[in-house]
């Protein structure tokens, strides 16, 4: 016996797969990339002092284990985070972090050179900034906060000259990611401020 198909009865089963393959793809958001952002990008113009007898070593710098991650932190009620597949660091954080703290750090401080931790053979800093992030996130349309360890360290890396545990906190003036990473770029700011006024003391 031979049977006959209605190619109708075909193309309905393959119109569907097509349509919500369709919507599928049409639906799936877009990954947002961030990077913090200096303070002269932020459009600061205050500096603290022209010290180019200054090299800045900076490193190592790094990391809470939740924080070691390309996806951007934020903060739920009390101690759980939340992490967004579709908003995350353009590279590594620590690395973003560090140059961003060189580059805030030359800017305040008119620091004669700056590199980073393993920093090149030839180059010899006066002082070495080690760092140590235990906190860098926000609650959506709440605050940002950063909490961190840092320490002002002789070249060689054997006498600690000044150490301390800063907490810094900014309200956020929208509920987005490039609110939460703006109001983060002025934290840092506020750190590389406590951090240059420690080296020209």
């Amino acid at each position: 016996m031979i049977y006959h198909i209605k190619p109708l009865l075909l193309a309905i089963p393959l119109l569907m797969l097509l349509t919500s393959s369709g919507c599928s793809l049409r639906s799936t958001p877009a990954i947002n990339y961030f990077s913090l952002l200096s303070l002269e990008q932020l459009g600061s113009t205050v500096k603290l002092a022209d010290s180019s007898e200054l090299k800045i070593g900076i490193g190592p710098v790094t990391l809470a284990e939740a924080l070691s991650r390309s996806q951007i932190a934020t903060r739920m009620k009390g101690n759980q985070f939340a992490f967004d597949e579709y908003n995350r660091w353009a590279g590594p954080l620590e690395e973003n972090l560090a140059t961003t703290i060189g580059n805030n750090l030359v800017f305040l401080l008119g620091a004669g050179g700056v590199d980073y931790y393993p920093w090149r053979q030839y180059f010899r800093p006066t002082h070495r900034i080690v760092i140590a992030v235990e906190r860098l996130d926000g609650e959506l349309g709440a605050e940002a906060v950063l909490e961190v360890r840092w320490s002002v360290v002789s070249p060689d890396g054997k006498k600690t000259l000044k150490e301390k545990r800063s907490v810094y906190r900014r309200t956020m003036a929208g509920s987005g990611y490039p609110d939460l990473v703006m109001e983060e770029s002025l934290l840092v700011g506020d750190l590389c401020r406590e951090i240059a006024q420690a080296l020209i003391q």
